[in-house]
């Protein structure tokens, strides 16, 4: 685009990229947490719902891994062990939304309880199929998200695409 309205836009379209991916950041450092200081059902009060969305994907994704990766490496129960983390976090989520919440954390929250229940579903039949580790197709035909330390980025793969 050319012009200085153009040139104005382009930069602000930069600057709410950056900003996002910053906050993002923030709520993956404090997620590390989410067992230990303040709980995801706590924690997702703190940031908006895309970043939310996309940073419980990313935790997903890399716990979902660790425990195909236990699995792999003879710990027999540690993808039912998560299993039961994600359902014990589900009900979490719906005991909040029995509550009384702003609209847009509602929204949020009914959101994330979508995608859970997607997440609980998969690694169910990741259990029952008794996948065996992250390279399995059953584990690669999901959606998956991570995170790039170098850029911030967010890097999407299913299967093999990148």
């Amino acid at each position: 685009l050319e012009g200085e309205v153009e040139r104005y836009l382009n930069r602000l379209t930069t600057a709410m990229n950056d900003t996002l991916k910053h906050i993002l950041a923030d709520s993956l450092e404090k997620a590390v947490d989410w067992e230990v200081d303040k709980p995801r059902h706590l924690w997702l009060f703190d940031y908006p719902a895309q970043v939310v969305l996309t940073g419980t994907q990313i935790y997903w994704t890399e716990e979902t891994e660790t425990a195909l990766e236990e699995y792999e490496g003879g710990q027999e129960d540690s993808v039912k062990r998560y299993w039961e983390l994600v359902k014990l976090r589900l009900s979490k989520l719906i005991e909040l939304v029995l509550g009384k919440l702003s609209r847009g954390d509602r929204t949020k929250i009914i959101s994330l309880i979508t995608m859970d229940v997607h997440a609980r579903d998969v690694v169910h039949k990741l259990v029952v199929d008794k996948t065996e580790g992250p390279m399995a197709f059953e584990w690669q035909k999901q959606l998956r998200f991570y995170k790039d330390p170098s850029s911030l980025d967010v890097d999407i793969r299913i299967t093999d695409f990148r």
